[in-house]
């Protein structure tokens, strides 16, 4: 049996035709119509790298394309299989399609999906694995946590939070 996420995006689930009507007399469909879905270029809008400063233990967060620090707030990040970091804030607005993970790849595949906290001038003050739609395991979250100590970030630069799902046992191979 192959996972879902799989089966839906390359095998054979992927060959469904469900129409307009059909899809919104489901729960899955109706998150579907609801959540934003970039394309390459709005994606590439949120493209995110990071700078790493005082010997690893100041990490910086800003936009590739403009340069600006992330804004001071909570945003959604996702890592795709691009090896591109995004990062986008939930709309505050009454637009009835909401930023989600998914947003980015438009539910596909990726290595992490998660969240950053920013403080001033784009400092980066944690991470986490929260994300309802890909519900990243502790191995995501490592990988994540060992690519950004590869760019230079000391291991206590941000404060990497457990998700609530990760057993002790579980935990305790994070930094690992």
């Amino acid at each position: 049996m192959e996972p879902f996420f799989e089966w839906m995006n390359y095998g054979s689930g992927s060959f469904l035709s469900v129409n307009e009507t059909d899809m919104h007399k489901c729960f899955v469909g109706e998150e579907l119509a609801q959540t934003m879905r970039f394309n390459k270029k709005q994606r590439n809008q949120t493209a995110v790298s990071f700078e790493i400063k005082e010997g690893g233990d100041l990490v910086k967060a800003y936009y590739s394309n403009s340069g600006l620090y992330l804004p001071e707030t909570y945003l959604h990040i996702v890592w795709g299989l691009d090896k591109q970091i995004y990062a986008a804030e939930e709309s505050k607005s009454t637009n009835p399609q909401k930023l989600k993970h998914a947003s980015f790849f438009r539910s596909g595949p990726v290595w992490f999906a998660g969240g950053i906290n920013i403080g001033t001038e784009g400092k980066v003050l944690s991470f986490t694995s929260s994300s309802g739609h890909y519900k990243p395991k502790v191995e995501h979250f490592n990988r994540f946590y060992h690519f950004l100590r590869k760019m230079g970030a000391s291991h206590d630069a941000v404060t990497w939070n457990k998700n609530e799902h990760y057993s002790t046992h579980e935990w305790e191979k994070m930094f690992k």
